[in-house]
């Protein structure tokens, strides 16, 4: 995710630290930066520092476990040593405390960039937070923004779908299709969201998902959910949820079930399954799902293939998207 650089002060002339900031030229670079986004890099209009780093974002004298007061930082020294924890004092020499507990001191003149990062250390190297992971491949899981961040989905290029967290508690989400549009008009679609148990096992959001042509004089179509994730972080975890349509005036009694699990693999990668069973009129059908994630610090790409359950099923369907979150 996003790294924001503190307000420290660096004497003499180095290399200048980079300015992560959102705006259009981000957004257009989405779908064009695909390369990019499979090979799991930031994309920013800078060059980003630290790439050459030998093993990759591996920490020097750090141990295995998330810093000190959950406010892990990332220090990069002009030697190339990456150190993490936090800081404690920004004097001069600046005052760093690593994950094992070891306090160093570091003359300012040999800092290029202190960053604070969303993410977990493992086994000394960093895994950049899952950009997207308030949604398995389309459905929404337990976990919710925070305030201010936010992310940017395109299926297939296509469906654009933005998410932005209003609160740490309140998701509100909504996109239009680029192309596609009738007699009916233009189809919209919001879904606020709603997080109401927050724990370090549970987390349990509740929320609607609003479908409506423009130039319609039906009231839209809904489906009402709650879903809840298992899992201590958003690494891993296993999503279930139940939801009830309602469709020209009338709710459905019959509910639509979501079940479905990530499980991070490396730092890049995880693999994602969702699955949906709606019941009802004596036979079921359903859709099954699998496929992974490949993960930047920003950029994420989901590819999956997507197969239906009973009725007139034996064909499978790919599923791609890209999410880039701030």
């Amino acid at each position: 995710m996003s790294a924001r650089s503190p307000s420290l002060p660096r004497p003499g002339t180095r290399p200048r630290c980079l300015n992560l900031r959102i705006g259009p030229r981000c957004l257009t670079l989405l779908v064009g930066s695909m390369v990019a986004g499979l090979s799991g890099t930031a994309v920013s209009p800078e060059p980003v520092w630290g790439q050459g780093v030998p093993g990759g974002e591996r920490a020097a004298g750090s141990g295995s476990a998330a810093s000190p007061q959950g406010h892990l930082q990332r220090l990069l020294l002009l030697n190339g040593t990456v150190h993490f924890g936090r800081v404690l004092d920004e004097g001069d020499p600046v005052r760093f405390e690593l994950t094992d507990g070891e306090v160093v001191e570091i003359s300012r003149e040999r800092i290029v960039r202190i960053e604070t990062l969303q993410g977990t250390l493992e086994l000394g190297e960093f895994w950049p937070a899952d950009p997207n992971a308030s949604r398995l491949f389309f459905a929404p899981t337990g976990r919710s923004l925070s305030a201010g961040s936010g992310t940017f989905n395109a299926y297939y290029g296509l469906l654009p779908f933005a998410s932005i967290g209003v609160t740490d508690r309140f998701t509100m989400a909504g996109g239009t299709p680029l192309f596609f549009g009738g007699s009916d008009g233009r189809l919209l679609y919001l879904a606020p969201k709603v997080q109401v148990i927050r724990s370090d096992q549970v987390q349990v959001a509740t929320g609607v998902l609003a479908l409506h042509f423009t130039g319609d004089s039906d009231d839209g179509t809904y489906l009402a959910y709650g879903v809840a994730t298992m899992g201590s972080t958003s690494n891993s975890g296993i999503t279930a949820g139940i939801g009830f349509g309602r469709s020209e005036g009338s709710w459905s009694s019959q509910p639509a079930l979501v079940l479905g699990a990530d499980i991070r693999t490396s730092r890049r990668v995880k693999l994602m399954t969702e699955n949906y069973l709606f019941p009802g009129g004596g036979s079921a059908t359903g859709l099954v799902s699998g496929g992974v994630r490949i993960m930047g610090e920003r950029l994420a790409a989901d590819l999956a293939l997507v197969a239906p359950l009973g009725g007139d099923g034996g064909f499978v369907l790919p599923l791609v998207n890209f999410s880039f979150g701030w």
